[in-house]
Order: structure tokens, then sequence, then C-alpha cells
């Protein structure tokens, strides 16, 4: 997913939130915002129908940059909160 993936509207707002570079790596911590405008299927096969809610999320890309391209990138995203967000995890 990230918050531009399948069953999302297209992001709202990206901003970098932090980033470090060492030699030919680059890590960056990224805080989105995007809208659950369509199903979004769960790692369970369970879907969850559009809820139209707008979520927040974070995620850090692991870069690899050669010559100023990427060439490698890795990505991570906080999805507990996002399941929180669409009330799909037990409250308590």
């Amino acid at each position: 997913m990230g918050c531009g993936g399948r069953g999302f509207a297209a992001v709202l707002m990206a901003q970098p939130a932090r980033r470090y570079v060492d030699g030919d790596t680059v890590i960056t911590e990224v805080r989105s915002t995007a809208t659950q405008s369509g199903p979004l299927t769960l790692a369970t096969g369970e879907r969850v129908e559009a809820t139209g809610r707008t979520l927040r999320e974070r995620g850090v890309y692991i870069d690899r940059v050669v010559d100023g391209k990427i060439v490698e990138e890795t990505a991570y995203y906080d999805r507990h909160t996002v399941l929180e967000q669409l009330g799909q995890l037990p409250t308590g």
C-alpha cells in the first residue's frame, strides 16, 4: 500500500520528515496523507470497503544511489496505524 496503493486515492500530501545519508545509502522517513476511496484487501484476504476516511501514515525508504540515480529501493510502512484508523484492530 503506502497510502498511494490500491484502495487509496492519490496521496494528498507526502513530506520527508527526516533524511540520513551514509555513502551510497539514503534513508528517508516520510509522512503521508491519503483518502481510502476504494476497497482494500488485507493480508488475511479480508476486504475493507471504501470508508472515505483520510488516513495518516509513516514510512521509511532505504535507497541505494549510484551516479545520482536510485538503483535500489526498499520501503517500510506503518500498517498498524493505518489498520487502526480503518477500525480493523481491536480496541482496548
